[in-house]
């Protein structure tokens, strides 16, 4: 199984452009090594719902760049993100409960995060989704598929 997506998100959206200016200070930041302005910049808009600092301060807790490698905090943050419709965390989710890190097992879970970064265009979710499905019965495939189906983004930013 391949580690999780670990590319920073840098796209902006234009409807806000402090938030935008902010998303890409951190990402400045970030490339210069300096993780706690990072830290800082992200996490602010993480807290207002922004699902790309949410992906980036996943992306710094999995590996423990600028704050201690914490599971349960990239668990939380790539969650965030995910649940707001980002690809990237969709799949590292999928990843996440593929492995087990930070969170129980669960392969229903594990596909049907995978089978959501899939429909985003994710070669290597369809890949990995495909992986599951052999550890999975048709009954759980199906369940999978309904979660999937049924699935909304969070509102918010």
């Amino acid at each position: 199984m391949r580690p999780l997506k670990l590319l920073l998100v840098f796209l902006v959206v234009a409807a806000n452009p402090v938030a935008a200016a902010q998303l890409e200070d951190g990402a400045d930041a970030f490339q210069k090594g300096d993780y706690r302005t990072a830290l800082r910049l992200w996490r602010t808009l993480a807290e207002q719902g922004d699902p790309d600092a949410q992906f980036n301060l996943g992306h710094m807790y999995h590996i423990g760049l600028g704050v201690p490698q914490d599971h349960q905090q990239a668990v939380f943050w790539d969650r965030q993100s995910a649940e707001r419709g980002n690809g990237a965390a969709q799949f590292n989710v999928g990843v996440i409960y593929y492995t087990g890190q930070g969170v129980d097992q669960d392969y229903v879970q594990s596909f049907m995060w995978f089978d959501l970064a899939a429909i985003k265009g994710d070669a290597d979710a369809v890949r990995h989704r495909d992986r599951v499905a052999a550890k999975l019965t048709p009954r759980q495939i199906a369940e999978a598929q309904r979660l999937a189906r049924e699935w909304k983004p969070k509102q918010g930013r």
